[in-house]
């Protein structure tokens, strides 16, 4: 499998589905990978990184006129509003693409 931020195919879907990875409340439950554990902190905190990228990678792949969907698994404002605002903001600055939500 290849992550999403590793193809060079720009510009050429009509639909694209960035169905990143995320955390939510639900995942405290399980005390094995509970990302809400001390030692997670790093980790929780770089994953909204991650997901602007992985973002960022899928709104390039779009033709022009093409429609993506952005889907987590929480209610975070954080992963969700936060992530699109901060992808949106970096494409602006480095591309001369038009992005519309």
């Amino acid at each position: 499998h290849s992550c999403g931020k590793e193809l060079f195919d720009f510009g050429v879907y009509d639909r694209v589905l960035c169905d990143v990875p995320c955390f939510s409340d639900r995942h405290s439950i399980s005390s094995d990978d509970n990302l809400f554990a001390q030692k997670m902190i790093k980790d929780r905190l770089k994953l909204p990184e991650e997901q602007t990228e992985l973002l960022k990678a899928g709104l390039m792949y779009l033709k022009p006129g093409g429609s993506l969907v952005y889907s987590t698994c929480t209610l975070s404002p954080i992963q969700n509003e936060g992530v699109v605002n901060q992808a949106l903001k970096s494409l602006r600055e480095e591309t001369a693409n038009q992005y519309f939500v």
